[in-house]
């Protein structure tokens, strides 16, 4: 009977991260997963004829330095990977009502928007942006 140092349940993504980690510090281990096929959220299926793709559309913190290319760096598999940013004005849109925006990923950027489209909201976005802060590094 083979013999584990880890067995990791489940093999999306923070499964696999664990196990990558896990096999580079030296440890002996094993994956298990129920699906026919790994990666969790990260790949797509069809349910009733329809496509899904539930998994990571896109991320943040991938500069140089940032918080999540650190960990891909620690990994060692940054070198596979291609990174680029998409649209710092508004990878993301949203309307409410008449009006469409973009949502920046930068601070003051988000801060801004949501001032100029919310006036009357405004005092409000100085407390979101406190709240935010820490996911923010651009």
């Amino acid at each position: 009977m083979a013999e584990y140092d880890v067995i990791v349940i489940g093999s999306g993504a923070g499964g696999l991260t664990a196990a990558v980690a896990l096999a580079q510090a030296g440890k002996k281990v094993l994956v298990l997963e129920q699906h026919d096929r790994p990666g969790g959220w990260t790949h797509s299926f069809t349910l009733n004829g329809y496509r899904f793709s539930p998994g990571v559309h896109y991320i943040g913190d991938l500069q140089e330095g940032e918080g999540l290319r650190g960990i891909y760096d620690g990994l060692g598999v940054s070198e596979d990977l291609i990174f680029c940013e998409l649209n710092p004005d508004g990878y993301d849109h949203i309307t409410i009502g008449e009006k469409t925006g973009g949502l920046s990923q930068r601070q003051g950027k988000l801060v801004d928007t949501l001032k100029r489209h919310f006036p009357h909201e405004s005092r409000g976005s100085t407390p979101i942006s406190r709240i935010c802060r820490p996911w923010w590094t651009v």
